[in-house]
């Protein structure tokens, strides 16, 4: 086993390039995201490159040529929507009124007893004005 010291440029190097395969990787998995990022996949990546540099055209036509040779993520599926709940609308004890023929329907007691409400005769006003039968 052999101690080679490295001269401080020789380090430097080495962490460029580090750091541009890292870049390299990251953008290639950022256009490829059915590309399973694992320990797997990059030594398969590895051992398809051989001598290549690792760099993004070459791990793009790595794994264009062999799609079938690494492990994939599932397709992105966007959460679906929440459904939004049905608010059932509170209607007054006479209903709802739309035209003087919903009017007409009222029993004529319980016209009377509604009429002591100021809502009743309000819709009421409303229903006839809009001149519906």
């Amino acid at each position: 086993m052999t101690n080679e010291v490295k001269t401080p440029q020789q380090i430097e190097e080495e962490q460029i390039r580090y750091a541009q395969q890292q870049s390299a990787s990251a953008v290639f998995r950022r256009q490829n995201p059915l590309f399973a990022l694992s320990q797997k996949n990059a030594t398969k990546m590895a051992e398809l490159l051989g001598s290549k540099d690792w760099n993004l055209e070459n791990l793009e036509a790595t794994y264009q040529a062999n799609p079938d040779a690494f492990d994939k993520n599932a397709p992105y599926q966007p959460p679906k929507p929440k459904p939004t709940p049905e608010v059932e609308e509170k209607l007054p004890e006479w209903g709802r009124l739309r035209s003087r023929g919903d009017i007409d329907a009222i029993p004529r007691a319980l016209y009377r007893k509604f009429l002591k409400d100021p809502a009743f005769t309000k819709d009421v006003e409303n229903a006839v004005n809009k001149g519906g039968r």
